[in-house]
């Protein structure tokens, strides 16, 4: 039972079970005109008492709500930097391919991909920079890796295509594997992959990736380069005598 029991308001036959037990408990009787005087009111002696809790059946113990976490929540995506980088998401959405281009070669960023990619790696490059600016956090706090291998895959595609048909497949795996605590490259891993689906590259798509037909017709499927590949990151002990992640674009 929660709050305070009222006997002057409802009837012994309106409660239910389990609070007609705890009424029977805890209801002190009412003191005479005569004893008011001398025991004070009821209600400082009801509070006097020395009330331990009853357990009644069927009633659930109520959630545990962390009001701190959902303050430190609201406070922390209330900060001014949000909508900024709301503001230059925007930005970034109406800038065309050429100029999406443009601006990451100014950043020294990779400029080859689609708009979408091109369009994601720009936003995140901004977002990277403010919430550091601001000291907010962007990842996950204390998480450490020995290695991190970077993926920078090539696949088929022709211009214009439309996302929800085109089936894109890998031409291109490359991977540099890095030692987070020295920061240095310890391994490189590169090898085309043949399509199957469109074996045929469009012009469009050696221009953009730089990989040309030949190098295609003569690699391995991509099945048998993913083998290559997970034996390659094996060879470094990754996954069983070390921690790695994958760090990849788009």
């Amino acid at each position: 039972m929660r709050g305070q029991f009222k006997t002057d308001s409802m009837s012994e036959h309106s409660l239910s079970s389990p609070m007609r037990k705890c009424q029977q408990k805890y209801h002190s009787p009412s003191p005479s005109r005569a004893d008011k005087g001398a025991v004070g009111d009821v209600g400082s002696k009801f509070h006097a008492l020395s009330i331990q809790p009853v357990e009644i059946e069927g009633d659930s113990e109520p959630k545990q709500v962390d009001e701190g976490a959902e303050i430190k929540k609201t406070s922390e995506f209330s900060n001014p930097v949000y909508k900024k980088l709301s503001q230059i998401n925007g930005e970034i959405n109406r800038m065309h391919t050429k100029e999406l281009q443009i601006k990451l070669t100014e950043l020294h960023l990779h400029a080859v991909g689609g708009k979408d990619v091109l369009k994601k790696r720009l936003k995140s490059y901004y977002k990277r920079q403010k919430l550091a600016a601001a000291n907010l956090r962007n990842g996950v706090k204390g998480t450490s890796f020995d290695y991190l291998v970077i993926i920078d895959f090539e696949a088929t595609c022709v211009e214009n295509s439309d996302p929800d048909t085109f089936v894109h497949e890998i031409i291109e795996f490359p991977g540099v594997l890095v030692d987070v605590k020295q920061k240095t490259i310890v391994g490189m891993f590169r090898k085309f992959c043949k399509p199957t689906i469109n074996p045929v590259l469009s012009d469009f798509c050696k221009d953009l990736t730089g990989v040309n037909q030949s190098e295609v017709n003569n690699a391995e499927e991509f099945p048998v380069v993913l083998q290559q590949f997970e034996e390659w990151m094996h060879s470094f002990g990754l996954g069983l005598d070390h921690s790695f992640a994958i760090v990849t674009d788009g």
